[in-house]
């Protein structure tokens, strides 16, 4: 364990959490078709011993979620696990690829948006064809930000969540 060994020295102690928040759960009931689901995974036990962990951690440290994507809206660690701590009253914030710092809230508008269902973007009016049945089209004028952000977190899990190998695409 040589990340762990390099952070003890530099005064930072590492606790591994893989097992109760990584993407790739041990408990085959969080796939579907090979593809590991975010809700099911954070409908767990295991999950929310996790969270619980996590939560319980931040009263006496400073915690940090170690990631490797250069992203954070690639990364499960935002799409599973922080829009769950957020909501513990967490302040969450994401380190980005040139060392900024990025809010948690930042981040969901940014998501938002890359969805296409940041406020302004559900508000332009729609050009309809000829051909389009304005009533199977998706409607989120009405609908509220909780809404849509839970959405676009489902849609962002299910690009980025773990396909088993020999299902679909991705290895």
């Amino acid at each position: 364990a040589p990340l762990k060994a390099e952070l003890l020295s530099a005064g930072i102690r590492y606790v591994f959490l893989g097992k109760e928040l990584g993407a790739r759960p041990a408990d085959l009931s969080c796939y579907v078709g090979g593809k590991a689901l975010y809700e099911k995974i954070a409908a767990t036990d295991l999950f929310s011993a996790g969270l619980k962990r996590v939560i319980q951690g931040a009263e006496t440290y400073q915690i940090a979620l170690m990631c490797a994507e250069k992203d954070p809206i690639t990364c499960h660690r935002t799409i599973l696990v922080c829009q769950h701590l957020v909501k513990s009253g967490l302040e969450i914030n994401h380190i980005l690829n040139d060392g900024s710092l990025e809010s948690h809230q930042d981040l969901e508008e940014r998501l938002l948006s890359s969805h296409g269902l940041n406020d302004s973007q559900i508000k332009q009016p729609k050009q309809l064809s000829l051909f389009d049945d304005p009533t199977s089209m998706d409607n989120w004028d009405n609908c509220s930000r909780e809404d849509r952000l839970k959405e676009v977190y489902h849609r962002q899990g299910d690009t980025i969540a773990y396909l088993a190998k020999g299902v679909g695409s991705r290895e």
